[in-house]
């Protein structure tokens, strides 16, 4: 499952790259409030990729979504490092304290939530057969995937340091979320 799970994430690296490219050159203008409404309702929607559709899926177990949920973690942390890049900083403050109102099916409670709802680890899913195909004994096989796939355009300090804000943002004292920074570990010193 290891093998489909990360191929399955190659697949999509193309998809990235172009919605990489265009929010670079979004978050460069003058962003208005509905255009942050777009952002947010377009994470809203991706992050219905999660779970199963009743109407398509008849069975699932817990590794079929695991390529949506890294690649959800993936396009928020280069939203917020095309921000960091763009020095946007109104853009990221938009995106972290912004309420979102996630479908969860297995979720009873119909409030908003936080943007820590877009951590998608799947490191138990992979780690197995990344390790082995890559003859390493990765402590986040997630973390260095992402980074591997960081395109060369892109600096990959940028999307670490996301990463880290998001950590960092998510421990103040007046949020109780949860965000561990998976790629801090490739930070140049």
């Amino acid at each position: 499952m290891g093998k489909e799970i990360c191929d399955n994430i190659n697949s999509y690296t193309h998809l990235r790259d172009d919605f990489i490219f265009f929010f670079d050159k979004v978050v460069k203008i003058d962003l208005k409030n509905d255009d942050f409404d777009i952002i947010i309702k377009f994470l809203e929607k991706i992050y219905s990729l999660k779970f199963a559709n009743e109407h398509d899926i008849t069975s699932w177990n817990d590794y079929t979504f695991a390529n949506f949920k890294f690649f959800i973690h993936e396009l928020f942390l280069y939203l917020i490092a095309i921000g960091l890049k763009n020095e946007n900083y109104v853009f990221i403050e938009e995106i972290l304290y912004s309420a979102y109102f996630l479908n969860d099916p297995y979720s009873s409670k119909n409030e908003p939530k936080h943007y820590n709802s877009f951590f998608g680890y799947i490191d138990n899913k992979i780690k197995s057969y990344y390790n082995e195909a890559n003859s390493n004994n990765f402590l986040s096989p997630m973390a260095d995937l992402m980074i591997k796939r960081s395109p060369e355009w892109f600096d990959k300090d940028d999307l670490i340091n996301a990463d880290l804000l998001c950590h960092y943002v998510s421990v103040l004292p007046e949020n109780k979320y949860k965000w561990f920074p998976i790629t801090y570990i490739y930070i140049k010193k």
